[in-house]
């Protein structure tokens, strides 16, 4: 319908100005284009990208596009201003932050990512867009507009966790390279890169958070049937920090990147041995086995088992017949629902958002019901999981005062 139409044209223009403001404030400000030379970045890849600076000001851009004769509803549905509860007062979505525009696969902007450029203790240090008619988180990869085609040549893709990782990436010459954009990866995404290939090399941050990370999305992309490494990523490093010390460092890793099961058995039988690691090829390497739908590709991996193990490939088979009944696939590791949360992943959930923006008012409560030390462990054993509960309930679109009814059901 027309009227449809409009809207959404106008969502588009008021994107693209704020983009062109944003990076006419970046060509002014040159603490924040020393902070992009630092990290690597060329003018070319700047320019490129588009990437921009939001000023440290309340309402610098809403005065801009206001004054530009766009109307207040449609910067709003944009999610480039915010409402102030209770008061028809309006306040920029981005302040003091390096501005990543996020591209739909025709190139035009459709959302941002804003990186903190002063850092404190109470702001996140990436902010995205909230959902909007144009940008839905679980669908969107960051640089799919660039890569598509790369992708499509190469056979491949490589996904990178971070906005940096990417544009360095494709900086590198490794323009097959997308990212998930610091949101949770989920079975949308993969399945818009398994349109272009069946093959994907998962390059995440070399710490035990870009691991864990890892590990899901390799899952998810097992069960849709994608043949799936994994690119080695220095301890504590990042693509990004790689590429910028060495681009071919980078470009090694991929090229001798792991099968994920291989990855992870590698990895488990230099960390244990005997009955331990019998234990944690069962509990490790059984279920990796059971995502893997071809029959060839399983017999390798018991092959390369059973040389580990000292066992013969008869007896690997039977243990994971035996067990391979206890490997329920989660739905929610494959992007799907699984049901509703419980009130404990809820309330940890809020507590990690609430971290996000300084607030600590649902820890304080949980706290006084489970006592310090009990919270204190319930929150930890989550921690790994952080980045998929705060994406849930930024997925939910919680209002503040949604978040405030939740808390109250819950506590």
């Amino acid at each position: 319908p027309k009227k449809e139409k409009d809207e959404t044209g106008e969502l588009f223009e008021v994107l693209e100005k704020a983009t062109k403001v944003f990076e006419n404030n970046l060509s002014k400000n040159q603490e924040a284009l020393n902070y992009l030379e630092n990290r690597g970045l060329s003018k070319s890849s700047i320019a490129k990208w588009r990437i921009g600076l939001s000023k440290n000001e309340w309402r610098d851009l809403h005065d801009e596009l206001i004054s530009c004769g766009f109307p207040k509803k449609v910067i709003l549905e944009a999610g480039l201003i915010k409402k102030v509860p209770d008061a028809e007062k309006y306040y920029d979505t981005f302040r003091d932050r390096i501005m990543f525009p996020i591209f739909d696969p025709s190139g035009k902007v459709i959302a941002f990512s804003g990186r903190i450029l002063h850092a404190d203790e109470k702001s996140p240090k990436y902010l995205n867009s909230p959902e909007t008619k144009l940008f839905k988180k679980s669908e969107v990869l960051y640089g799919f507009n660039f890569a598509k085609n790369q992708i499509r040549k190469s056979d491949y893709a490589i996904l990178v966790e971070g906005q940096m990782d990417l544009v360095m990436s494709h900086q590198s010459g490794v323009t097959n390279t997308v990212a998930s954009s610091g949101t949770a990866l989920t079975e949308e995404h993969l399945k818009k890169i398994k349109r272009l290939t069946n093959k994907i090399v998962i390059a995440y941050d070399g710490d035990k958070a870009g691991e864990n990370a890892a590990k899901r999305a390799a899952e998810i992309a097992l069960s849709l049937d994608m043949e799936t490494k994994i690119a080695r990523v220095k301890e504590n490093e990042d693509p990004a920090s790689i590429i910028k010390e060495d681009k071919q460092e980078w470009i090694d890793s991929i090229k001798k990147s792991m099968h994920f099961a291989d990855f992870v058995l590698e990895k488990i039988s230099k960390s244990y041995n005997g009955e331990r690691l019998i234990k944690e090829i069962k509990t490790s390497m059984f279920p990796i086995l059971s995502l893997i739908k071809s029959d060839m590709e399983k017999s390798r991996i018991i092959n390369k088992i059973s040389k580990i193990t000292g066992a013969s490939e008869s007896s690997v088979w039977n243990d994971f017949e035996k067990n391979k009944t206890g490997f329920t696939e989660r739905q929610s590791e494959t992007g799907k629902s699984s049901g509703p949360p419980s009130l404990e992943e809820m309330a940890v959930a809020i507590v990690f958002h609430e971290e996000a923006t300084g607030e600590s008012s649902t820890k304080e409560k949980l706290e006084e019901i489970l006592g310090k030390e009990k919270t204190s462990i319930l929150i930890e054993e989550k921690r790994d999981f952080k980045e998929k509960m705060t994406f849930e309930i930024e997925r939910q679109n919680m209002t503040k005062e949604r978040l405030e009814s939740t808390k109250k059901d819950i506590l």
